[in-house]
């Protein structure tokens, strides 16, 4: 899949940027948030990195070049055509194992040893008998 690179924006008033230095070229391998590329604006210059892992497949604006805000200024196409995978992209998340399930009997032990450890910690039946409607 090739992603578009947009030129970012680098504050409310600023409305482009000018490309300074290229840090990778057309053909390159670049990983996700690796350093692309320096723009320069009238308030601020930045290191901008690239939002995706793969190869640069174009480069849409020379050094010295003036850019808006948004304009695509390079392309980079992700791992299905061989570039290097992110960690997201190549590790699922493992599926949460399901609890057991317990024993009706195994059940009944921990909740009177839950009641009978509330009877002594509050000292009151109530409590427990509260206990008692919140654990059924």
């Amino acid at each position: 899949m090739v992603v578009d690179v947009v030129m970012p924006k680098m504050g409310e008033s600023i409305t482009e940027g000018t490309i300074l230095e290229w840090r990778k070229g057309v053909g390159d391998t670049i990983a996700t948030d690796e350093i692309l590329l320096e723009i320069g604006t009238d308030k601020v210059d930045a290191e901008i990195p690239t939002p995706n892992s793969g190869i640069i497949t174009e480069i849409l604006a020379e050094p010295n070049d003036v850019v808006e805000v948004g304009k695509v200024i390079a392309r980079i196409d992700t791992n299905e055509s061989g570039a290097t995978p992110t960690t997201s992209e190549t590790t699922p998340e493992p599926e949460p194992e399901p609890e057991p399930e317990r024993e009706p009997e195994v059940c009944h032990t921990l909740l009177m040893e839950n009641l009978v450890f509330l009877y002594f910690l509050s000292n009151s039946h109530k409590a427990a008998a509260l206990f008692l409607l919140i654990m059924v």
